[in-house]
């Protein structure tokens, strides 16, 4: 799905936003972290900054 539809869902379900294939996880929110990025054990970095290619890509999906 594309990005916006995944935050979305995110948003509704408390839960985080990743790629097909991808080591992370985004937690999308609203406060001045911005989207906060966990590695599959910890927070490894705040203020992600997608790319063009993340912007436009359809393989978003939510996990928890």
């Amino acid at each position: 799905m594309k990005i916006s539809e995944a935050i979305r869902m995110a948003v509704e379900k408390s839960t985080c936003i990743t790629r097909k294939g991808k080591e992370y996880k985004i937690k999308p929110t609203n406060t001045y972290d911005g989207c906060v990025i966990y590695s599959k054990t910890r927070r490894i970095a705040t203020s992600w900054t997608p790319k063009q290619e993340d912007l436009l890509a359809e393989d978003w999906e939510v996990v928890d």
